[in-house]
Order: C-alpha cells, then sequence, then structure tokens
C-alpha cells in the first residue's frame, strides 16, 4: 500500500463553489460538516456528492450554490476544454429530494420560495443552483449531487483529475471537511499520485490504489480545498483532451510544496514573534498592575473602622455635615447615589428654604394618591452648603405651578413634576447625578479632612488603568495577527489568549482601585464609624416609652439621615415621640402632614417614588449617552 501525505498551496482553480442562505428573522448559522463523494467511471466522468450539515440559528428558507465550469488557465494551462456538468439533485438526509422547477415556475419562485424544490440556471461560465426549504433553528443536511461527464483530462503520458471540491468564496468558514475520491479498477500500487491544496493543515491519503481521500478539521473564509490526482491513462477511455506531461505536472507539484515549506517556516516564524510580543505585553501589564495594586494598598486602602462604644449604636446623628457626604464617607468612594440627592431635598425643608405641603384631596384617574409639593421659603436658618445650593439650583429649574391647597393659593413645585424634569433633561441630569454632585461632595470631604488628599491624587490620575487598557488593546491586535496565520503554534495562541485574559482581570481590576481609591484619613474613619453606629441604632434599636423622642429637631434630623441611610420613614413612624400640640402641628405644617407613630405612607412613597424615578433617569441617561460605556 502507498501512502503520500502532503500538503501543498494551490494555485490552479477549477471548480468554484460558493453557497448563501437568505432567512426570515435570522440570526446565524454554521456548517458544523462537509462530506464530498466523488466516483470516476472509466469513460472519464465523475459522479459527486456534497452532503453538508447545515446548524441554523433563526428563520431561514433558501440557499444557493455556484459551480464553475471553466478552467484557470494562468494556474492549469494544460487544459482548455470546459467542463461539462449535469443531471443536478437536491435531498435532504432521510431520501427527501426536491422537485426540480419549470421554466415557467423558476420566475416566481423567489418570491414565493416553494418548500422542497430546487431550480437551476446556465450562467455559460457556471451553474446557479438555487432551493427553498423552511427551517427554525435546528439541522437541515443537504445533499447536493451532479455529474462531470468530462472530470478526467487525458495529458500526453497521463491521466489527471484537478478538481476544487470547495470554493474560495462560501461567506463562512466550514468544519470537519471530509472528501473521498473512489478511481477506476486497474491501476498500478506505484503509478498513483495525489496532492491537495488549500488548507496548510489538511491530509491527503492514500489508504489503496483505488481511492484518495483529501481532509481539513477547518476551513477558514476565504480558503478552498482541492485535489490533484494523476494515474495512467490507459485506465480510462475518454475525457478532455490535455497537453501537459507527467514530468510537467510532478514539476508544478514540487514547485508548491517548496513554496508550502517556505509559507510554513514563515508562518512559524511569524508566530514565534507574535508569541513573544504577546508574553511581553503580558510581562508590562502585569508590572504595571502590581504597580497599580501596590499603590492602592499603600494610599487607597482604608483602615478598620474603629468601635464607637460599647454597645455600637448612636443615639443621635455624631455631626450635622451633610447627608451626601455620610453616604460617600460611608461607601468610601466618590460615586453617590439617588439617596443623596432626596436626602439633600429632606434637608433644605429641616433648613427651611422649602416646605412640603399636601394637597387637599387624593388624585388620580384610576389610582387616586395625595400629590406633594415643595413650597419655597424664605424662612432659612443658615446659609446653604455648596452641596445644598446646587441642588437648589436645580430645583429652581423645575416649572413651578399654582395650586389651591388649605383654601390658598400657593406657588409650588410637585413632586412629579422633578420627575418630569429629569426625564426631559436626561443630559444635564445624568451629569449632575453621575459628575457634579459626587465631585461637589468630594470636595467637602476632602475640605473637612475626611479623605486623604494624598490617595485622592494617586487615584485620580487613573494613567496605570489607561496603559493596561492601550496594553490589551496590544494583546487583542497581537492575538489578531496570530490568529490570521494559517498555521500558528499553538504555545503562541495560548499566550496571547492567556495575555487577553489577564488584560481584562488586569483592567477591571484597577477600575475597581480607582473607584474605591479614595482613603478616608483617621478623622473619616472615626466619623464613618459614627454615622454606621447610629444608623445601626435608628435600624435595629425601638425607642421605649422610658426614653421617647421628644425634640421635633431631633426627628427631623431621623428623617433626613434615616434616608440618606436607607432606613424608611416607616420604621422612623414606629418611634415613639413625646411631642407636645405645638410641635404635632409644627410637623406636620412642614412635613405634608404627617404625624407619628399613626398616619398615612403617602409621604413616604412620595419621597421613595423620587428616589426610584432619579436611579431611573440616571440609568437612561447612561444608557442613551454612553457613560457607562466601554470598548475597544
Amino acid at each position: 500500500m502507498h501512502w503520500i501525505k502532503k500538503i501543498v498551496i494551490a494555485s490552479s482553480i477549477l471548480c468554484l463553489a460558493q453557497v448563501t442562505t437568505q432567512q426570515v428573522s435570522a440570526k446565524e448559522y454554521s456548517i458544523d460538516s462537509v462530506t464530498i463523494k466523488a466516483k470516476v467511471a472509466p469513460n472519464g466522468s465523475m459522479t459527486v456528492s456534497e452532503e453538508r450539515l447545515y446548524n441554523f440559528d433563526g428563520d431561514y428558507t433558501f440557499a444557493y450554490q455556484t459551480l464553475n465550469v471553466l478552467p484557470d488557465q494562468s494556474k492549469n494551462p494544460g487544459r482548455t476544454e470546459s467542463y461539462q456538468i449535469k443531471n443536478f439533485k437536491i435531498c435532504e438526509d432521510g431520501g427527501v429530494c426536491y422537485r426540480q422547477l419549470t421554466e415557467s415556475e423558476v420566475e416566481a419562485a423567489d418570491d414565493v420560495r416553494p418548500i422542497n424544490t430546487f431550480y437551476i440556471i446556465d450562467q455559460k461560465s457556471k451553474w446557479y443552483i438555487k432551493w427553498f426549504y423552511r427551517a427554525h433553528s435546528d439541522k437541515k443536511r443537504f445533499v447536493l449531487s451532479y455529474e462531470v461527464t468530462n472530470a478526467v483530462t487525458r495529458h500526453q503520458d497521463i491521466a489527471e483529475l484537478y478538481w476544487q471540491f470547495v470554493g474560495s468564496e462560501w461567506e463562512l468558514s466550514q468544519n470537519n471537511v471530509s472528501v473521498t475520491v473512489d478511481l477506476p479498477q486497474g491501476i498500478p500500487a506505484d503509478s498513483l499520485q495525489a496532492w491537495l491544496h488549500g488548507p496548510l493543515n489538511g491530509v491527503v491519503s492514500i489508504p489503496t490504489v483505488q481511492q484518495v481521500t483529501f481532509s481539513a478539521k477547518h476551513l477558514q473564509t476565504g480558503t478552498f480545498m482541492e485535489g490533484r490526482i494523476i494515474f495512467p491513462s490507459s485506465t480510462i477511455t475518454s475525457g478532455a483532451v490535455g497537453t501537459n506531461t507527467k514530468l510537467q505536472i510532478t514539476g508544478q507539484e514540487k514547485e508548491y510544496i517548496d513554496e508550502t515549506i517556505q509559507q510554513l517556516e514563515d508562518t512559524k516564524s511569524a508566530s514565534i514573534t507574535f508569541g513573544i510580543a504577546s508574553l511581553i505585553v503580558t510581562g508590562l501589564s502585569t508590572l504595571l498592575f502590581t504597580y497599580i495594586t501596590f499603590n492602592f494598598i499603600s494610599y487607597g486602602k482604608d483602615d478598620p473602622l474603629p468601635q464607637v462604644n460599647q454597645a455600637g449604636t448612636l443615639w443621635e446623628p455624631p455631626s450635622n455635615i451633610d447627608p451626601a457626604q455620610v453616604e460617600q464617607l460611608l461607601l468610601a468612594r466618590k460615586q453617590t447615589t439617588s439617596k443623596s440627592f432626596t436626602a439633600t431635598v429632606l434637608s433644605l425643608v429641616l433648613d427651611r428654604y422649602y416646605k412640603i405641603l399636601r394637597s387637599d384631596e387624593k388624585k388620580g384617574f384610576i389610582f387616586k394618591d395625595y400629590v406633594y409639593y415643595l413650597e419655597p421659603l424664605s424662612e432659612a436658618t443658615k446659609q446653604p452648603s455648596t452641596i445644598q445650593q446646587a441642588v437648589l439650583d436645580i430645583l429652581e429649574q423645575v416649572p413651578q405651578a399654582s395650586e389651591i391647597i388649605q383654601g390658598q393659593k400657593k406657588t409650588v413645585i410637585a413632586m412629579d413634576d422633578i420627575v418630569t424634569w429629569m426625564g426631559a433633561n436626561r443630559y444635564q441630569a445624568a451629569k449632575f447625578f453621575n459628575t457634579e454632585l459626587p465631585e461637589l461632595v468630594l470636595q467637602e470631604n476632602l475640605a473637612e479632612g475626611f479623605f486623604d488628599q494624598q490617595s485622592h491624587e494617586k487615584k485620580s490620575s487613573g494613567l496605570g488603568s489607561a496603559g493596561i487598557f492601550l496594553l490589551g488593546g496590544v494583546q487583542f491586535f497581537v492575538i489578531s495577527l496570530l490568529g490570521s496565520l494559517s498555521n500558528p503554534a499553538d504555545w503562541t495562541l495560548l499566550a496571547g489568549m492567556l495575555g487577553i485574559l489577564l488584560s481584562i482581570i488586569y483592567f477591571c481590576t484597577s477600575l475597581f482601585f480607582i473607584a474605591n481609591g479614595e482613603k478616608r484619613t483617621a478623622l473619616g474613619n472615626e466619623e464613618a464609624a459614627k454615622w454606621k453606629a447610629f444608623k445601626k441604632h435608628i435600624s435595629d434599636y425601638k425607642v421605649t416609652e422610658k426614653y421617647p423622642i421628644d425634640s421635633i429637631i431631633l426627628w427631623e434630623k431621623y428623617l433626613v439621615y434615616g434616608t440618606v441611610l436607607g432606613v424608611s420613614l416607616k420604621v422612623l413612624q414606629q418611634f415613639l415621640v413625646n411631642f407636645s400640640p405645638e410641635q404635632q402641628a409644627q410637623l406636620a405644617g412642614y412635613w405634608g402632614g404627617v404625624s407619628t407613630g399613626t398616619g398615612s405612607m403617602d409621604f413616604a412613597n412620595s419621597f421613595s417614588a423620587i428616589s426610584n424615578a432619579i436611579s431611573s433617569v440616571d440609568s437612561a441617561s447612561h444608557s442613551s449617552y454612553g457613560a457607562s460605556g466601554a470598548g475597544s
């Protein structure tokens, strides 16, 4: 038994195969396997059966394929006669064969797409075959068969079969390609030779003197696969007339082999070069990430919070800082949430810039509820902080309305209108919530000594993460070059993929370091610990009859800071109080009729809705303007 295994660069094209599919609402498809069987007859003809397994994702209705009939004279000048192809047939796995449409049916076929039918068109230089089916996210195995009446070329002293089994113009790659060619009887064992052109990872073998096989695990888009077989011309009785000799053919194939060997060597060198480059980039990324990690541990990692007292609770707010500062301190990061805005609005009521009013009656078309308003006052008890002033500036942009409340005409801002304004000004709202407000809060915390200035400067540069991002882009470029090679070394691809994975991990981790790089000072740690203890008190502790709340100012602070700490008004209303009738009236007058111990939850629901609305506007602004997007 004579075996020949060669991998050769192809340069002549005899038959071009191309396929395209069309879908109604398609996503994608793949060709999982290709099995081609060809049988050469003694008269020089060849029957071909091309079986492909399609894996559809979505709805598909037709496919088409072309077969060229003109030999390429620039690649194989020994043959001039066109290939004669006939007896086309399309079948599905299982024996269901399609009906060939008549000439009168072809014109409307592309619009109607009659199931289980096909048509062919002679385009002079090629045949066009199109078939119709229905596929919905499943697999179908199609078999295209035909006969080439003059497949073999009879040269001066040798017979030749030169056929391109897979063309280079397919729109997607093909996997597990197997070609079997059965030859006529009577070929001497030492007179059969075969070559494979196209894929560098392909294999040609001669298991018997009557059979040649070609195979490739994967054919990339743009890669063809063709076989060339020579055997004694006495084996066949007919065929196309050629002018080559056996010496010319074997000499041409030797040139192809030499070119292939050179290309393999070039590919190997390029693969090693790219692999080393990938390792170098990975090393640089690792060094940069090590530096970033060291900086974060040295300058950005917060110390553990100290213990405030044995109980770990505080009954009163530890200070009068802005509620947004409290949230930032506890998070130990620059970014704030919608709770900071809501709590700041409540702090403006606490400091008498506004009072909260409730509509006299419930409003609504189907689901009726009270409507809450902010009424501007001129009773402010102090100058606004920079954070409060920023929120005041936002509220001043919300259109005011005139409402009759408790028999008096009031100029007010409806809570619903705040939400409406944010929805209509998404870009400005996103800029305020994501950039301006967090920066103002951070500057307050830095100025008051709660965050460390040196850590802030180290974190703010962001050069480390930018460097990793750029190196990751270089790594991606290198692996793309590796993937473009026909046969790269396995270790280089592994090195490239590992480098990309590490770059992604390094970059995401460095972003985490930046987001959490604001380090609390000792004063900031102490302040954060106290606020954490206060949150524990109002979250878990129930005020008893022995120690009721008797200060309306304290209860108002519970409301403001409880909001930013995530404690609901429902919880605060369960606290026992000891207010005089005058204090109860004052509470109801400034806080929309809310009462302690009992009363409607509309007020709590109103501010919960505002907080949720801010979050939704913030998210919508991100998606609309790309603020949260990243990529390369």
